[in-house]
């Protein structure tokens, strides 16, 4: 915006609202905006979190030839978190972990922990709550069960999952 047209506009409200109603209805505005939409969300250090088996296995759920019924895979892995929640010690955050998309693929995973993490199910491409509540501790530590659900008629060999962590205050 070029000046004259701030300083029009700022004429045009003053001139609307009483003195002092700019001020407050930006308040206001802020007030009934959701925190979330002001809040991005940020990747967590996660470099000390341990996947037991970096290689899963994955075994056919149902060891049927021609598989047309259930041509699903599985597997399961113990993965040993631990994250930097440092940037967020003493605030109120959301922590979701998220599983980045694989083209053409569909990957399921579902956890539980022995922890502070909720359990939970999300698919390649998509994010699931697993904290939300003030960080009491700079590093956030726990065990979770992964399974892992692939379509077998779709992968083809080994296919890496990449799985993050992403905090947002709230």
């Amino acid at each position: 915006m070029s000046p004259s047209t701030v300083a029009r506009w700022r004429r045009a409200m003053t001139r609307s609202w009483p003195a002092g109603a700019t001020a407050s209805a930006v308040g206001l505005l802020a007030a009934v905006t959701p925190a979330s939409a002001l809040a991005a969300p940020v990747r967590v250090d996660d470099q000390g979190t341990i996947v037991a088996r970096p290689v899963t296995p994955m075994q056919w759920r149902q060891p049927v030839p021609g598989r047309q019924t259930d041509a699903t895979l599985q597997g399961a892995v113990e993965v040993r978190v631990r994250l930097n929640m440092a940037p967020w010690l003493g605030k109120p955050v959301r922590l979701y972990l998220a599983l980045a998309p694989l083209p053409g693929r569909r990957v399921q995973a579902s956890w539980t922990g022995a922890g502070p993490l909720l359990p939970g199910t999300l698919a390649s491409g998509q994010r699931a709550l697993v904290f939300s509540g003030v960080m009491h501790t700079a590093v956030l530590t726990d065990t979770l069960a992964l399974q892992l659900l692939a379509d077998g008629r779709t992968l083809d060999g080994a296919s890496p999952l990449a799985f993050h962590f992403e905090a947002e205050a709230a």
